[in-house]
């Protein structure tokens, strides 16, 4: 049976299945939510807060 797009997200989501589509959507919402009001934080950054779940950057890194 073929998985419909909400399906899997919602797989993903409960999984918290990282680097899967969930995920990805997810940091790149947030980056490009960030980056609309103003925030330099690079994507790879934004991934990384996600990944690891803390916030921890240098002051010349932003």
């Amino acid at each position: 049976m073929k998985q419909g797009l909400l399906e899997r997200l919602k797989e993903e989501k409960a999984l918290a299945l990282e680097g899967g589509l969930y995920h990805q959507t997810q940091v790149k919402l947030a980056f490009n939510s960030n980056r609309i009001e103003g925030s330099r934080l690079s994507e790879e950054q934004t991934r990384y807060i996600y990944e690891t779940n803390t916030i921890n950057i240098e002051p010349d890194e932003t």
